[in-house]
């Protein structure tokens, strides 16, 4: 079964910032195969951004074969993506961090404001913090997002730890980690309008 759903930003211009296809928590789209909470398709983001970006609508499908191959077989998936409707001729850069396991780093906007997008304790790949351990790529906290947002969004500047204690626990025990964060600093004058200009929304598709 699959569900065929679709990002409208009217005149607007569509900016993808993550998507996820897999699982990362059991309420989600809830089903009876939802015991794998680490799945997710190292293609979602790049393909998402291919069909999306600069369009002012686009449909999107929660299949298997729309992301090269299944990333969790047996295991009832959904796709995620987070994404921004920007005026015409308006434009916000996200800034990306990475912080290895066991460090710590931080977000710094200036006289500006962060703006949490997505945030991922875990790992997804085998390149980003190279390490002996890094043969588990579907691991991710799902207290990633709602922790760093927490911390940092509305703030000038954010200090982040990437620990497991700091993420409600160890994702995936023997896996190398790390912290890596979707962000962008707002204008005062964007943030003031925020509600009309800017609109951060995530879809479910099953």
């Amino acid at each position: 079964m699959s569900y065929e759903n679709e990002i409208n930003c009217g005149y607007d211009i569509i900016k993808i910032s993550n998507a996820s296809y897999g699982r990362h928590d059991r309420e989600t789209c809830p089903y009876y195969r939802r015991e794998n909470t680490n799945c997710h398709s190292p293609n979602s983001l790049r393909k998402v951004k291919a069909l999306c970006d600069g369009q002012t609508t686009c449909a999107l499908k929660a299949t298997s074969t729309q992301f090269g191959r299944d990333p969790c077989v047996g295991t009832y998936k959904y796709l995620k993506v987070l994404y921004t409707c920007l005026r015409q001729g308006m434009v916000i850069f996200a800034e990306e961090l990475v912080i290895c396991e066991g460090n710590k780093d931080e977000t710094n906007c200036g006289n500006d404001i962060i703006k949490i997008h997505d945030a991922s304790y875990g790992r997804h790949d085998k390149e980003t913090c190279p390490h002996p351990r890094v043969s588990n790529t579907n691991c991710h906290s799902p207290y990633s997002l709602s922790k760093v947002q927490e911390l940092c969004d509305g703030q000038t500047t954010c200090e982040l730890f990437a620990y497991s204690d700091e993420f409600g626990g160890d994702p995936c025990f023997g896996t190398y980690k790390y912290l890596k964060v979707l962000y962008t600093c707002l204008f005062c004058a964007i943030c003031k309008k925020a509600k009309k200009l800017i609109r951060n929304t995530m879809i479910y598709l099953m």
